[in-house]
């Protein structure tokens, strides 16, 4: 059975990493309930403060988030064919102001954080270093809305390890929502949350009930963290006619599904 893995990178001490699988019989998604399974169980956050005190926090997390998905594989009986992560891939290139994937969300009118270059991150965990050794609260850490991104570039390289066969893709649940034509309303809303659960039960080809039950099941974390789990799986399992890449590919590209509402984004060569 082919299995596709949607991850919603999610740090925050103590909080179970959203991982969502799908699998499709013939154009028939089924969702996994992993949230029912007892056991494995995917990592906890270590938290922002833990990823600039320790060197190897982030790899130790990414290298279990990528055990887990091998352990449900096992437990599925399946194999991974692609892994779909939201989070950035890997560190802008300092001779740029923007990824070239974060260029094109700017020309679609997306908001995101900025992803920092490797010598931005290495500064920012030496001043988060200082602020916590100064008796600064980890509540208050600088830089906090780019530390987590620590954990994504570990994640990426840890999954490509661990699964060498399967497809690994960056994915952003805000642009993928915006070519199903359902991101007009924050997430956060509930009539935001609403209009895309619609859309992605659309894609998946299940009524609201149906879904409801398979999105409470699927994987730990919030309702909208599990939506865009599930989101980032469904786009993992689409072939690679029906993705397209904004940015530039293979390492600065953020993957949608193809959709009219990027036709401009093709014309302009970001796909």
């Amino acid at each position: 059975m082919d299995l596709f893995v949607g991850v919603d990178l999610a740090v925050r001490i103590g909080k179970r990493l959203p991982v969502a699988v799908l699998s499709a019989h013939h154009g028939v998604y089924e969702v996994a309930a992993l949230k029912e399974v007892a056991w494995p169980r995917p990592p906890s956050g270590p938290g922002n403060a833990v990823l600039v005190s320790e060197d190897k926090a982030a790899r130790e997390f990414a290298e279990e988030a990528a055990g887990y998905i091998a352990e449900v594989a096992r437990h599925l009986k399946g194999s991974v064919r692609a892994v779909a992560i939201d989070a950035p891939g890997s560190p802008r290139s300092s001779d740029r102001a923007l990824r070239a994937s974060e260029e094109a969300l700017c020309r679609e009118g997306l908001s995101f954080f900025k992803t920092p270059s490797r010598e931005e991150v290495a500064r920012f965990v030496e001043i988060g270093r200082a602020h916590l050794t100064g008796g600064g609260e980890r509540a208050r850490l600088p830089h906090a809305n780019q530390i987590w991104m620590l954990a994504g570039f570990a994640l990426f390289e840890a999954v490509e390890a661990a699964h060498p066969d399967a497809v690994v893709l960056e994915v952003y649940p805000q642009a993928t929502f915006a070519a199903l034509s359902a991101a007009r309303a924050h997430k956060s809303s509930p009539g935001g949350l609403a209009a895309q659960t619609k859309a992605l039960a659309s894609q998946l080809g299940m009524d609201g009930t149906a879904f409801s039950r398979a999105v409470a099941a699927s994987c730990w974390g919030s309702g909208h963290d599990k939506l865009d789990a599930l989101s980032a799986a469904w786009v993992a399992s689409l072939p690679p006619e029906e993705r397209v890449a904004l940015g530039e590919v293979p390492h600065d590209a953020i993957w949608v599904p193809r959709s009219s509402a990027w036709r401009t984004a093709e014309a302009r060569g970001v796909g």
